[in-house]
């Protein structure tokens, strides 16, 4: 996501007049003026969001259906554990799922990973149905976590900004820490709650 020629691809604001792609983004980013602003600056390139909204298109085949992303960030496991960090167990994101279909009947369940498929279903809770994004460029996949209803985050920036970027609700991960610490997550020192109502931390 740092990278300047990725940057150009994905979005229609030139170069010169978008930030520093990272967590930790400024304090004026994390207010209401400051994220529309922003928000205005990463606004996708029209030929990526066409295609990312065709491929939605042709896989809701209900009326009305909600579509929920899942990011799953899977190559940077051995790091994780190496420096004592958890990556999201499957009892997570089976509590996330059952949250969303708890609000509605008809939930599209969008699955975009760095892993193979049968890798990201090894990590993904039995018994829901998924879709998962095939052999999409990370632009395209961003997009799509993107413009979808709202969103399940997992690890990593790439995550953090799927979230962000879409406006519906996000559910992140409680724990950091091998030692499930409460205070662990270090999504929550980065977001101020008022700020971030949509976001919802999740135990697993």
């Amino acid at each position: 996501m740092n990278d300047s020629k990725t940057e150009m691809v994905i979005f229609a604001s030139p170069r010169d007049k978008l930030p520093a792609l990272s967590i930790a983004v400024g304090a004026e980013y994390h207010q209401p003026a400051g994220q529309e602003s922003l928000r205005k600056e990463l606004t996708f390139n029209k030929d990526i969001i066409t295609s990312a909204r065709h491929f939605l298109e042709q896989i809701i085949l209900k009326p009305n259906a909600i579509t929920v992303a899942i990011h799953l960030r899977l190559k940077d496991k051995i790091y994780w554990q190496q420096a004592g960090l958890i990556f999201p167990p499957p009892g997570y994101f089976r509590k996330a799922m059952e949250y969303f279909l708890s609000r509605d009947n008809h939930v599209y369940f969008v699955v975009s990973s760095d892993g193979t498929n049968t890798e990201s279903r090894n990590r993904l809770p039995s018994g829901f149905d998924y879709v998962f994004v095939h052999d999409k460029t990370p632009y395209m996949d961003l997009a799509i976590l993107a413009i979808c209803d709202h969103i399940i985050i997992s690890r990593g920036t790439f995550s953090w900004w799927a979230g962000w970027l879409n406006r519906g609700i996000t559910i992140y991960y409680k724990y950091n820490h091998l030692n499930y610490n409460e205070s662990s997550s270090v999504l929550d020192s980065y977001m101020p709650k008022d700020k971030y109502n949509h976001w919802i931390p999740m135990r697993h």
